[in-house]
């Protein structure tokens, strides 16, 4: 079927039909789950719109910075999820969303955005594994290779699905904790898929987005760290004032 749809000159096009089902899906979960940290279906539409375009401008400018910008591209999304929580921050104040509740709604859906329009690379030859005796045939190399496009589109719908039952465990409380969890989860097997990947590594035999991967890991280590221990302060402040009314 992909050497069919390659042969007909409709790689790209079944490619954009993926990226364009990925941001519909988003849209439309993001109506959906709004509701559930009581934002408004329009304020959810107008967040969405708003943090993916700016995500994707970002993306495109931090890989030109990449390549000694000297070619404008590159439109892996992985460059920017450290970068949307602080786009959305402006967007939060905009809407009058407090940021957390922001954070923790946007949390799942770079992965969903991630998740279905990765299978679109499958068609345009992209993002494409190592050549090995199972697999999926890559009409540009005419080689059969491994099948990283599938295993990463799995991971990132598994982890939307991860970061909405623990959302649903905790009825949906606020915390800010679930897009750090998101960025360790992603990040971490992210950085394990990139070593699957047939690209250019830069150091260790690493790739740029490898880095980028370890990077949103560690950064979601942090922030899981500090807001703990903030909570807990929290916590134990509240007990000593509620000692203090009792005596």
């Amino acid at each position: 079927m992909i050497e069919t749809i390659n042969n007909a000159g409709l790689s790209m096009t079944v490619y954009y039909i993926f990226h364009v089902l990925g941001f519909l899906c988003v849209l439309l979960f993001n109506i959906y789950y709004g509701k559930k940290y009581q934002i408004k279906p329009w304020k959810s539409i107008v967040t969405t719109l708003i943090v993916y375009s700016i995500t994707y401008v970002w993306i495109y400018i931090l890989s030109w910075a990449e390549s000694g910008f000297k070619a404008f591209g590159g439109n892996n999304i992985v460059r920017g999820y450290i970068y949307i929580p602080l786009i959305a921050f402006p967007v939060a104040k905009l809407l009058k969303i407090k940021w957390k509740s922001m954070c923790d709604f946007i949390a799942p859906c770079v992965c969903i955005s991630q998740g279905i329009s990765h299978f679109g690379c499958i068609f345009a030859g992209c993002c494409e594994g190592y050549s090995c005796a199972f697999g999926i045939y890559n009409p540009y190399v005419k080689d059969v290779l491994f099948p990283i496009q599938i295993f990463e589109s799995l991971t990132g719908l598994t982890i939307v699905m991860l970061v909405f039952y623990r959302a649903y465990k905790q009825q949906f409380k606020v915390d800010g904790l679930s897009y750090p969890f998101m960025l360790i989860l992603y990040g971490f097997t992210r950085f394990f898929w990139e070593f699957g990947r047939n690209n250019e590594k830069i150091l260790w035999g690493c790739s740029s987005l490898a880095f980028h991967a370890l990077f949103m890991g560690i950064c979601g280590v942090i922030c899981v760290i500090i807001l703990k221990k903030k909570m807990t302060k929290n916590n134990k402040k509240t007990k000593k004032k509620l000692r203090g009314k009792k005596a």
